[in-house]
């Protein structure tokens, strides 16, 4: 589970930063974009029949998908964490949801 002070959300935060997602709407475009080429491409020159088409269609969209939910993440731990009182609350709410999973 990734926290705030999670070494791994901390080297994936740089990672965010590091590609300006902010400042380049071109990244945006082509991850959103470019499955179609590639699965065009897939098409075209690997395999026409359906079933293949099929399966590597779903291959690529589960890596696009990653990708959105790794921005997604990566958006989220860019936030402040906000004032003092809202950080009790937040790890009140923490610790009766990991409680609630662990029955």
């Amino acid at each position: 589970m990734l926290s705030f002070n999670d070494p791994y959300g901390d080297k994936l935060l740089a990672m965010y930063k590091g590609l300006n997602l902010d400042e380049s709407s071109s990244l945006k475009t082509m991850i959103l974009v470019g499955p179609v080429g590639v699965l065009a491409l897939f098409y075209l020159f690997v395999s026409q029949s359906v079933s293949c088409l099929i399966c590597f269609s779903a291959w690529i969209f589960s890596i696009v998908f990653m990708i959105i939910a790794m921005y997604i993440l990566c958006e989220i731990l860019n936030k402040d964490m906000g004032p003092r009182n809202m950080q009790d609350i937040a790890e009140t709410i923490r610790e009766g949801s990991e409680g609630f999973f662990i029955t």
